[in-house]
């Protein structure tokens, strides 16, 4: 992994380096026309595989690894953010305003600021699948249990009866 980020002229950033026996290693590279950042993402594997986003300005780089989700700045390489949440991360959802994102995992669905933030954060069952609708407002999220799906508004995080409108 170190071999790997020495090779280009890079900002490399380590995420991951406290995971309880360590047993997965990955990297990103991630770059722009002025800058690239490598991150080295240090892995228990009790969950999936890292998940990556880019923010819609595409400034920011959004990891989900093990419980946690890292935002790196790519300009400046620095790691702007890490959040610990409490299940094992499944997506990051970019959202337009290029401020936040919507972060799935395993028992909840939660908005974060890119700067490490919780604007809001709903429980839920074991999630099996989860989306944006169009327009981007409300999000669809259905779970194991057999209540079936939910509508969780994007600003507010509160459940809706039927989709956002």
């Amino acid at each position: 992994m170190e071999a790997y980020a020495a090779e280009g002229a890079a900002s490399v950033v380590r995420l991951g380096e406290d995971a309880e026996a360590p047993r997965l290693y990955y990297c990103v590279d991630a770059m722009r026309s002025d800058a690239r950042v490598i991150a080295c993402i240090i892995s228990s594997g009790h969950g999936i595989d890292p998940v990556v986003a880019l923010s819609a300005d595409l400034f920011n780089v959004i990891i989900g690894h093990d419980c946690n989700i890292s935002v790196i700045h790519v300009p400046t390489g620095d790691l702007a953010s890490t959040t610990r949440v409490l299940g094992v991360v499944y997506d990051v959802l970019p959202l337009d305003d290029a401020r936040s994102m919507i972060v799935v995992h395993e028992i909840g669905v939660l908005r974060l600021t890119l700067g490490g933030r919780i604007l809001w954060s709903t429980a839920t069952d074991v999630i099996e699948e989860c989306r944006l609708l169009k327009g981007g407002g409300c999000l669809y999220v259905r779970t194991n249990a057999k209540c079936g799906a939910a509508y969780l508004d994007v600003e507010t995080g509160q459940r809706r009866k039927a989709p956002c409108s």
